[in-house]
């Protein structure tokens, strides 16, 4: 039992991080002024809605006493999307661009801890699979750069 709260507690702390970096990458879009990167940043925003949804399926089918919560803790991963604000009031879109790169790199930070040490294996294909996304996504905001 207490291996499965072990479980329950590092998806929900995944659940989290794709809570926060939808946030952030709304964000983002709202502040860019590049129509391309609004499209990729509206892209993200809603692959990691749907990560929270499959992550929050989880919960639901193996801990339906907990509650997943769409109001993210302040973390810092949250600090790390709130930089992108003032990251493109002082110096634009490449500033946007490495608060979006830090925040997705701190994601895959929490992504390998669970991947590692805290999920079950009926969830380690999903975990990967949104994993690997997330690395793609950093590659691709790396391109973005001038």
């Amino acid at each position: 039992m207490e291996k499965m709260v072990n479980y329950a507690a590092s998806v929900q702390q995944l659940i989290r991080i794709a809570e926060e970096r939808k946030e952030g990458y709304r964000k983002a879009a709202e502040k860019s002024t590049s129509e391309c990167l609004i499209v990729l940043f509206e892209r993200y925003a809603e692959q990691s809605e749907c990560f929270f949804e499959e992550l929050s399926q989880y919960i639901e089918d193996y801990h339906p006493d907990q509650e997943t919560k769409r109001i993210p803790a302040y973390s810092e991963s949250l600090k790390m999307w709130m930089d992108i604000h003032s990251a493109l009031s002082i110096n634009g879109e490449n500033a946007l661009l490495n608060a979006c790169i830090r925040s997705d790199e701190n994601a895959i930070e929490h992504y390998e801890r669970a991947i590692d040490h805290g999920i079950p294996m009926e969830m380690r294909s999903l975990v990967n699979r949104q994993y690997a996304e997330i690395c793609k996504a950093v590659s691709n905001i790396k391109l973005q750069k001038v």
